[in-house]
């Protein structure tokens, strides 16, 4: 008998579809075992995500396998407070205030908020100015300077 070992790569991680079709997510190195999922990632087709060992002999045949659980919880009532402006500032397009929201009705699969910037409604040119507000805190203070 003839044992052959091949070393692990890395770990290639693919979205699974309720059609059986996959999609490349993302890699993951040797030793790392989580992986994090963009926010903008599409996974409304995605029903399990997969995670194959590469090794220098190829993509491993028999993944491991977990399903995808995604849900979706909107606050509502967002409001923006804006500070006087005190004089500190020489800035007139800073923004300074305390940003406030009412939790979704859903609250039960919420962990944390993080709050955006865009120039619209729809997100455009979104860019993250507070992330992983833990769930119970409904507001935030927006920093002199934003």
């Amino acid at each position: 008998e003839v044992e052959v070992r091949c070393p692990v790569l890395r770990y290639d991680v693919y979205l699974k579809t309720r059609w059986g079709t996959h999609e490349f997510l993302n890699s993951s190195q040797v030793g790392v075992n989580s992986l994090l999922v963009p926010a903008e990632t599409r996974s409304s087709r995605a029903t399990s995500a997969q995670i194959h060992v590469v090794s220098p002999i190829g993509l491993q045949s028999s993944p491991g396998e977990t399903t995808i659980f995604d849900a979706v919880a909107l606050v509502s009532d967002v409001e923006f407070a804006e500070e006087p402006d005190d004089g500190s500032d020489a800035n007139e397009l800073d923004l300074r205030g305390v940003v406030s929201w009412i939790p979704p009705p859903n609250a039960s699969v919420v962990d944390s908020y993080r709050v955006y910037l865009s120039s619209d409604s729809s997100g455009t040119n979104r860019s993250l100015i507070h992330g992983d507000i833990p769930f119970g805190t409904n507001q935030m203070e927006v920093p002199s300077g934003t």
